[in-house]
């Protein structure tokens, strides 16, 4: 590309001449960014695996209604089995948000009620027991939120999944004179954590899962995690590769660190060792219009970090059974038709908002088709429902003009 210079005169012409020249070149080196991806396009767990995912979903609704929005794509887009979730600042949204998600089950009950919760599905996924740890002085000085621990079964097979959020900050410097020092809280709580393990979970295949607030790669006089690494017979972070690898894959950009971990037990080794298990920071705001910037703004500062084992399982209603749905027009001005091919078992839909109030419902239907006035409804996005015997079987989203 050429800048007609031919034309100026004079010493400070030609300046002005240099800096187009500059400024061009600036422009051809700036990285190309394109978003033609979105979070349709975001996948991880398959029927084929079993995914146990971890995500910090900052001061959940960070930045409602948009949250809420993206929170409910992204969870359905992941589509893992098991994730865990951390700071839930606004349980009745989160409530709320449950109501979408068809295919998952919330367990949030908790005495502290500090942001901790699990959504599995369940369909596949059975929920055995959960409970909580270290809830009494003066284990509980070292964890600021109580470690959640759900324990099911998947694939005829049992699993431990103990969800965490130690407390943040400090120097870098762990000093075990000091107890409130912050590195020292972190180190003491996986300390109790590998001591309560070893005794009551010696057999279990465990994951241990969440922000644990630290990196993975300090000094042995300085690691918090330590009683975890100097074990490798018995423990391994999965996510170790991303924590030892490219920045641009570690799970808080905005440092930059990788803080949110998935720490496995020898009884999961062999699994993992398999091909197709895989470790990964899901980098959700690729498939974003705006990149992390938009993610940050409206989601969270954490991306989310997954793992996946090959263990395939289905336990849900057989698929023959499940109506395929298609929904017409979207947008939609004042009539929603949606249409089902199996009329004997779609028996009702549901209009909701996206804070989950009831505004319509429609219940009579011929032959499986159904059409539903939208006209009182504001401009927005909404979700219809099907029920199929009391039980939800799929959730449309649309827009109303």
């Amino acid at each position: 590309m050429q800048v007609g210079c031919s034309r100026l005169n004079g010493w400070f012409n030609v300046y002005i001449c240099s800096m187009l020249h500059k400024y061009l070149v600036f422009l051809l080196l700036l990285p190309f960014t394109s978003y033609t991806q979105s979070l349709d396009d975001l996948s991880f767990g398959s029927d084929d695996s079993f995914e146990v995912v971890t995500w910090n979903i900052e001061n959940f609704p960070k930045n409602e209604p948009a949250t809420l929005q993206y929170v409910l794509e992204i969870i359905e887009a992941i589509d893992a089995d098991i994730i865990a979730i951390q700071e839930i600042q606004n349980y009745p949204i989160l409530d709320n948000l449950d109501t979408f998600l068809d295919d998952y089950t919330l367990y949030s009950q908790s005495l502290d009620r500090a942001g901790l919760v699990f959504l599995y599905k369940h369909e596949v996924v059975e929920l055995n027991s959960a409970y909580e740890l270290f809830t009494q002085a003066p284990e509980w000085n070292n964890f600021p939120r109580f470690p959640m621990v759900i324990e099911v079964t998947y694939a005829n097979q049992d699993f431990v999944i103990i969800n965490n959020h130690y407390k943040c900050c400090g120097n870098g410097l762990l000093d075990l004179d000091d107890p409130w020092d912050q590195e020292t809280r972190r180190y003491t709580a996986n300390l109790l954590l590998k001591q309560y393990i070893d005794t009551n979970l010696s057999s279990a295949a465990v994951f241990v899962v969440g922000d644990l607030n630290d990196i993975l790669t300090d000094p042995d006089p300085h690691n918090v995690f330590s009683p975890f690494l100097n074990d490798p017979e018995s423990y391994l972070f999965a996510d170790m590769d991303i924590a030892q690898g490219s920045v641009s894959n570690w799970s808080f950009p905005n440092w930059p660190s990788h803080l949110d971990h998935i720490l496995i037990t020898n009884e999961l080794f062999e699994l993992y060792a398999m091909p197709g298990a895989v470790t990964q920071t899901i980098k959700v705001d690729s498939y974003l219009q705006g990149g992390f910037n938009e993610y940050d703004q409206n989601v969270s500062d954490h991306r989310p970090v997954g793992i996946s084992l090959p263990l395939g399982q289905d336990l849900g209603i057989a698929s023959a059974l499940k109506p395929s749905v298609t929904s017409y027009p979207n947008p939609v001005d004042d009539v929603l038709f949606v249409n089902t091919s199996n009329s004997n078992t779609t028996d009702a839909v549901f209009v909701f908002d996206m804070m989950g109030n009831t505004l319509l419902q429609d219940s009579q239907s011929a032959n499986g088709f159904f059409a539903i006035d939208v006209c009182s409804l504001s401009s927005g996005l909404y979700l219809a429902k099907l029920y199929q015997k009391g039980v939800v079987v799929k959730t449309i989203k649309f827009i109303k003009k």
